[in-house]
């Protein structure tokens, strides 16, 4: 980690500027919409009864042969009975948009003979080195090089050794509630949420994501978290009730999805997914947010991370206060 000693001056320049911490659920409305959009698109994989239909979906989700070739260089295979580690970024790209920003930085930890899953968080304004750049916000990291540079700076920043790439349409969570013609879920009086209806009612996209930009509760992040939570839960459970959805959620999925994984990853990875023995380990980098040089960076608590880190790649359960 030979970015530690330099990032923990950054954050000392950022605790000078007077900034307040960055609550640790700050940034759950990325790790909700794109965790619901991984979920839902593992289980379709490990559903689907046919090789064919995941070659298909292997050539629509397939990178650029030049992105292909260069993540190539950088990712390894894991092992047989190694740990995997995939990149997960969600994207915000609108209609008309020429190029999209790392709206959502994640690692998603998968052991295939513990059955466990971990899920470690990147805000994405984090003030990282970015090789040839000098330090930066993290995401810039691929709006410089794409993913192959995003991919090396998650390395050099984590310590963490990544093998595939995932990256995925933020609009495809409120398409695929839509298409499955909405999600039924009970919203409590603590829900202050404007445009959405307290009680049990099928909810469609638009008010699907409105609940997962909810902010204030009484008991703070914790309330918010836990209920979000159980929104996801239920999304991802009632999406794939009936078989009649999987063709649908399929072409949603795979419209807006990119990865460096084949046919036999893909199916690989959803069997280990679906045989997670409990609830993934859920954890994001903390650190404070302050202006430097005019611009408003997140100062990763570089400590925080390390423990975080070191959770991850045992296998452990995150702590609770890094």
């Amino acid at each position: 980690m030979n970015q530690d000693k330099n990032l923990e001056q950054d954050n000392s320049m950022g605790k000078n500027s007077g900034a307040g911490k960055i609550s640790k659920g700050q940034k759950f409305l990325r790790i909700i919409k794109i965790v619901s959009i991984v979920i839902v698109g593992l289980v379709i994989m490990a559903t689907a009864s046919s090789y064919l239909v995941i070659k298909s979906l292997e050539r629509r989700m397939g990178l650029d042969p030049r992105t292909a070739n260069e993540v190539r260089k950088i990712v390894s295979e894991p092992k047989e009975g190694d740990a995997w580690y995939i990149l997960l970024v969600g994207s915000d790209r609108r209609p008309n948009w020429e190029a999209s920003r790392a709206d959502t930085i994640m690692v998603l930890r998968v052991d295939p003979v513990k059955k466990t899953g971990h899920l470690l968080s990147i805000p994405r304004d984090s003030r990282v080195e970015i090789q040839g750049h000098g330090f930066d916000k993290i995401n810039h990291s691929y709006a410089f090089g794409g993913i192959p540079l995003l991919i090396r700076t998650v390395e050099d920043f984590t310590d963490l050794p990544i093998n595939y790439f995932v990256q995925v349409d933020l609009q495809t969570f409120s398409e695929s509630v839509d298409a499955v013609g909405g999600i039924y879920y009970n919203v409590g009086p603590d829900w202050k949420v404007s445009g959405v209806r307290h009680g049990m009612h099928l909810r469609d996209g638009k008010e699907a994501l409105l609940l997962l930009r909810m902010r204030n509760f009484p008991a703070g992040d914790f309330t918010r978290i836990k209920h979000q939570q159980l929104f996801l839960n239920s999304a991802v459970k009632q999406m794939l009730a009936s078989y009649a959805n999987i063709p649908k959620l399929v072409a949603i999925v795979s419209r807006h999805t990119k990865t460096n994984m084949g046919a036999a990853q893909m199916l690989s990875l959803a069997k280990a997914f679906a045989g997670c023995k409990r609830d993934l380990e859920m954890a994001i980098i903390p650190g404070e947010t302050a202006m430097f040089n005019g611009i408003s960076y997140v100062f990763p608590n570089i400590k925080a991370k390390n423990r975080l880190v070191d959770a991850m790649k045992y296998g452990h359960a995150f702590p609770r206060n890094p």
